[in-house]
């Protein structure tokens, strides 16, 4: 086992520096400075050097023996991985193993000196003076990283999809609807341009994410289940220079996800928009017991390309309003899927619109504030029922409604497509690819 003074200047491990005394991560002329308890569970790994170290050793030794969920600990281990690219198993660098605790899979191999930037020759009041007027450097560095950027200088926001951190399997729903209700949030809050990005890049920095999303803040979360406990950690980060704006977490319990939904729209909102008060995204008063199925179905939809992937969503989306039945985003969720219908499972194409419009209907008698939105599923309908000019009135209002996704542009590209309008087609496809520029719908439909 290390001590400190022997990791103090700097080892490696893999294809990585550590340099302690600078609290950097290298490989080439690549440098990270992961947050200081991540830093500090490295350092407790790397002491061990192979070893584990137990949950309860961090505990004393990175968090100060402080009563410490297991939330930050597995925060920390998923973003140490990330920092070492190690985000697939079997992983390379940071392995857990089940009750006993957390090991380097690589070697620590100390270097020492070889390391140490070269000390400068020459007089030592010159010298002096350069440590000194580097430290004031250092200092104003600090003082400009904690304050706090102007979010009315942000054009647009990207919303990267959420991690699963723990070992439960089958909680990617979880992520994938408290992301999706994220989303519309964010849209409904009148700020920035709100983008969908639907990977994670774990290849790419912060600022080279917001450059390929063009956009200005990047926002990742990590979700971990305990048993019923759920704890959603988020960060929202500028992809100008990589610092952090803000970050939060936030804990409910499995049966109770409307009110973790509340908690973490609240929360996001407000550490970006000091003073912003969060409501739901609908006029009426649901009670939350069929958000798991309608989470089940959104993560069903989104992968509707995979046989039985629509069907199963439809079951979901049906369970959530029989739960749930003044839940007005889950009537406009099943109604997109029946008019899906035709395209995915070769369904009768006058039964599937019927559907689509009786369910829509019914979802706006119960919670107008989907009626807007609704238009995306008339246009539709029409469309193929050839009535152009009511097919183009129904898309521009759902493309102009106060919440609306990459879909509604996308069917109304495919509709302006068929009159021959190709230019507005492409127009409306590009709209959908800059809301959603890593759907591979979307950028299918634009090619």
């Amino acid at each position: 086992m290390f001590t400190e003074a022997d990791l103090r200047d700097g080892f490696r491990i893999g294809e990585f520096e550590v340099l302690p005394q600078r609290h950097v991560i290298r490989r080439g002329g690549e440098e990270q400075s992961p947050e200081p308890k991540v830093f500090g569970v490295l350092m407790s790994l790397a002491r061990r050097n192979g070893n584990d170290v137990s949950r309860e050793e961090l505990i004393d030794e990175v968090w100060d023996g402080r009563p410490t969920a297991d939330g930050p600990i597995a925060r920390a281990i998923t973003q140490l991985r990330g920092h070492f690219e190690d985000r697939e198993r079997p992983y390379r660098y940071v392995q857990a193993k089940h009750k006993v605790g957390y090991h380097l899979v690589q070697p620590v191999e100390l270097v020492g000196d070889e390391m140490k930037p070269e000390a400068p020759q020459g007089d030592s009041a010159l010298w002096q003076a350069i440590a000194g007027a580097a430290i004031a450097i250092l200092l104003a560095l600090v003082l400009w990283i904690t304050w706090r950027p102007d979010m009315a200088d942000v054009d647009a926001i990207g919303v990267l999809p959420f991690e699963v951190a723990s070992d439960v399997s089958g909680d990617e729903y979880i992520a994938v609807g408290l992301k999706e209700e994220l989303l519309r949030a964010l849209v409904s809050s009148g700020g920035p341009v709100i983008k969908n990005g639907r990977v994670s890049y774990p290849e790419l920095s912060v600022p080279q994410i917001a450059d390929h999303l063009d956009v200005t803040v990047v926002v990742s979360a990590t979700l971990l289940r305990n048993g019923d406990n759920i704890e959603v950690a988020w960060r929202a980060e500028d992809g100008r220079d990589n610092t952090l704006i803000a970050s939060d977490s936030v804990r409910g319990l499995k049966g109770e996800m409307l009110e973790l939904q509340r908690m973490l729209v609240s929360s996001v909102l407000g550490g970006l928009f000091p003073g912003t008060q969060q409501e739901l995204i609908t006029e009426s008063r649901p009670t939350g017991a069929g958000t798991e199925s309608y989470y089940l179905g959104l993560h069903a939809i989104e992968r509707r390309g995979e046989p039985g992937n629509l069907v199963r969503a439809i079951e979901h989306f049906q369970a959530a309003i029989r739960l749930d039945p003044n839940f007005g985003p889950a009537y406009l969720a099943l109604a997109t899927a029946y008019a899906l219908l035709p395209d995915i499972e070769n369904a009768p194409l006058e039964e599937s619109n019927q559907l689509a419009v009786q369910t829509i209907e019914q979802g706006i008698r119960v919670d107008s504030s989907i009626a807007d939105a609704a238009g995306a599923i008339y246009g539709n309908v029409y469309h193929k029922q050839k009535r152009w000019a009511e097919a183009e009135a129904a898309y521009q209002r759902a493309t102009n409604a106060q919440v609306v996704d990459s879909n509604a542009f996308n069917w109304y590209s495919r509709m302006l497509a068929a009159v021959g309008r190709l230019d507005a087609s492409v127009a409306a496809a590009r709209k959908a690819q800059h809301i959603d520029p890593d759907s591979v719908i979307v950028n299918s439909r634009l090619a």
